[in-house]
Parts: C-alpha cells; structure tokens; sequence
C-alpha cells in the first residue's frame, strides 16, 4: 500500500532505509486492520510500526544534532507530536482484544502524517546534513 517512491527519497541512505522500514510496518499495519485479522497480529503490527518509528526519530534527531542542523527543536515538537498520536492509536488498536472501529483510518491518517513529513521536514534536514558532510 505505501511504496517508498523517488519522490520520497532524501538523499540520505540512513533516512531512506528507515523511511522504507516504516512505510512497510505501515503498510502491514493498515492491511491488518482491512482485512481485520486477528487481534493478535494487529497487536504486533501496531508495535512493529511503533517501536520503528522511535528507532527512526532517536536516529534522525541525533543526526541532526551531530550536524548542527537549526530545525532541529522544532522536529522534535513534530516527531513528539507523532509519538503522541502513535501512542494513541496504538491503544485504540488493541483496545477490548480487537481493533477498535476507525482503526483502519487512524492508522492511514499516520500514512498520511508520515508522507507529509517524509518531504516537508525530512527532506530540508537531509539536503542540510549532505551540505555539512
């Protein structure tokens, strides 16, 4: 469902490859929910992309700190926000044994959050570290 297109390429291989990871955890996730599989593999889905996506955020915001980048503050507002948002989703999915009703929809709305980001806030930070390298 969610590909890791040219578009979304930042230019740098960290970024890309994790960007790739959690559009598959992603991708997993919403499938689990459309196909309402067992509460079970929802459950280990929604950890899957929620234990990438902290991955993700610690390394990029550390390497945006090794580089000085000036955007760094408020992509961490953006990234707490996120882990805000995931956390809710996360309970929201596995509530009662099984996913809630909107689930499927919570979890495309951070497909779309995660889109958004990848090319408005990821991709300025990876153009700023290529400069400093």
């Amino acid at each position: 469902m969610y590909e890791f297109t040219k578009e979304l390429q930042t230019g740098n291989f960290q970024m890309d490859a994790q960007h790739r990871q959690l559009l598959r955890a992603l991708s997993e996730l919403v499938e689990a929910c459309r196909e309402q599989l067992s509460p079970q593999v929802v459950e280990r889905a929604a950890r899957d992309l929620y234990d990438c996506a902290a991955r993700h955020m610690e390394d990029e915001e550390a390497l945006q700190e090794k580089y000085g980048y000036p955007g760094l503050e408020e992509h961490r507002k953006l990234h707490e926000e996120f882990r805000k948002a995931a956390d809710r989703m996360k309970w929201s999915l596995t509530a009662k044994g099984a996913p809630a009703e909107g689930a499927q929809e919570e979890a495309e709305a951070a497909g779309r959050w995660l889109l958004r980001h990848i090319r408005q806030e990821d991709a300025p930070a990876a153009a700023y570290i290529s400069q400093k390298l």
